[in-house]
């Protein structure tokens, strides 16, 4: 393996270590190995988005062809300008160290070992799925080589970058965002040579921290077994998502997890609220910047946080500066993606296929909602091709260990609830009133969109539910719904 692809992959997860250290150094305190295991998971998202932005920019104002200098040059100087900075800050470690409703790490038990176990059986199997399925098919399937990768070979060759967004090729949808093939093609132009390894890596390095960070968050709030639990399903849509290797789903359901943990970070830990927002604010810029369902994530955290502030009546103060700093995190990635739909992209094919007088006749069609509904049933119940299907398994867990949660974190469940709720509604919306044969639409993205809300959806479900050795109702401080202890009062 060429050691430049290694490098290349390690500069952008190491600039993201060194920013999440620089600004949230006491994260996770008292659980070291979770917080370090934490950074390392959020740090390639992070980082990746930051350098296919630094790369689009020295496209579209230096000189492309001289991309490789410009590119090393300016991440040399980023990652010496966080070293200096974190190392000057180190004589403030330690002071003001803030406290979090922590759990502890962990009581072994042998319901614990055995889910290790589990998990760690998993992820082998997982890895040796990846590589046979990978190296089968090297240049991914039709998503990857027709859009993400050929948008790549075009952004890698220099001065004819701008090829990569004619009319000639309209059919690749070259208006999608640029984040995954600006990092292809970053990898590709270090390298000197377009090898299949770049994309295949880059995308394994997105899985394994999706599944990460699912573990940490859960941990972090719900303790060790529920984080290993989550772990073990939080690979079901990875599996998924090997029917349609190297698409930008996985990279697109990894922000949408990260953004919507961080979210939940900020409404449960008051004294970095702002920084978790900037940092959520920062990977829904990167959901935008790598895929267009980013814009419905973006409107469903705004419409949640309006309808949270109504049910709150928080303060318009208390709004505007939750909004101040989600923005500063949103705006570089925000405007380099309004800045490329301007300047580069043609319209997409769904909102230039859109007019009033079909809008209005698809709204009161009834057997549209009715298709609609039958292919998100039929999803809901294949999803994952396992001997008991995904979505009920999880239904029959929840019923059998019950729900509880901490008081302090109900508001913070409430929104992560309405974010994931909207998303699902605006996705339907999508279909309702698409321009597009909307059997063919369905049959061709529904389970990209599922697997891009999953991550998401079992950070959310496993803050509810009850782990297993949890005792509901016993903490006055938490709230508990324990099935078992209901059915035998109905009684």
């Amino acid at each position: 393996m060429n050691i430049l692809i290694l490098l290349a992959l390690i500069i952008p997860i190491l600039i993201g270590i060194l920013i999440l250290q620089l600004i949230l150094p006491h994260h996770l305190n008292g659980l070291t190995r979770v917080g370090y295991l934490w950074r390392i998971f959020l740090a390639p998202g992070i980082g990746f988005a930051l350098v296919s932005f630094v790369l689009f920019f020295w496209l579209a104002f230096f000189n492309p062809d001289q991309a490789t200098i410009g590119i090393l040059f300016i991440e040399a100087i980023l990652v010496i300008i966080l070293a200096i900075s974190l190392y000057l800050s180190r004589k403030n470690i330690g002071k003001n160290r803030p406290t979090y409703p922590l759990k502890n790490l962990p009581t072994f038990n042998l319901v614990s070992i055995l889910a290790t176990l589990v998990l760690v059986i998993v992820l082998f199997v997982f890895l040796e799925a990846w590589q046979r399925e990978s190296f089968q098919t090297p240049f991914g399937e039709w998503d990857a080589w027709s859009i993400w990768n050929l948008r790549a070979g075009f952004l890698a060759s220099g001065s004819e970058w701008l090829q990569g967004f004619s009319e000639e090729i309209a059919w690749s949808h070259t208006d999608y965002p640029l984040l995954l093939p600006l990092n292809v093609a970053r990898l590709w132009i270090i390298q000197a040579e377009q090898s299949v390894l770049a994309p295949i890596l880059l995308g394994l390095i997105y899985q394994i921290s999706l599944v990460g960070l699912l573990i940490v968050s859960v941990m972090f709030f719900r303790g060790y077994l529920q984080g290993i639990i989550a772990g073990i399903l939080g690979f079901v849509p990875l599996f998924v998502s090997l029917n349609f290797k190297l698409y930008a789903d996985i990279p697109f359901a990894y922000y949408f997890l990260a953004a919507n943990a961080l979210i939940f970070f900020a409404d449960t830990s008051s004294p970095n609220k702002h920084r978790y927002l900037i940092f959520a604010g920062f990977l829904t810029g990167a959901a935008l910047w790598t895929k267009n369902e980013g814009w419905a994530f973006l409107v469903s955290i705004a419409l949640s946080k309006l309808l949270l502030d109504i049910i709150f009546r928080n303060s318009l103060s208390k709004s505007t500066r939750w909004w101040g700093y989600f923005l500063l995190g949103l705006s570089p990635l925000l405007l380099v993606t309004v800045y490329f739909k301007i300047a580069y992209a043609p319209p997409g094919d769904i909102l230039s296929g859109l007019d009033l007088i079909a809008i209005k006749g698809k709204l009161l069609t009834v057997s549209r909602y009715l298709t609609i509904i039958r292919s998100t049933r039929n999803q809901i119940f294949n999803y994952g091709n396992l001997i008991v299907p995904f979505f009920p398994l999880l239904i029959i867990y929840g019923l059998i260990v019950g729900i509880s949660f901490p008081k302090s974190q109900a508001r913070g469940i409430l929104f992560l609830t309405l974010r994931v709720l909207l998303l699902v509604v605006i996705y339907f919306l999508v279909y309702l009133f698409t321009p597009n044969d909307l059997n063919w639409h369905l049959n061709t993205s529904i389970e990209r969109l599922v697997t891009q809300i999953v991550p998401g959806f079992l950070l959310l479900y496993f803050l509810v539910v009850s782990t297993i050795n949890e005792k509901g109702g016993d903490s006055e401080s938490s709230f508990s719904l324990d099935w078992s202890r209901f059915r035998s009062r109905s009684r």
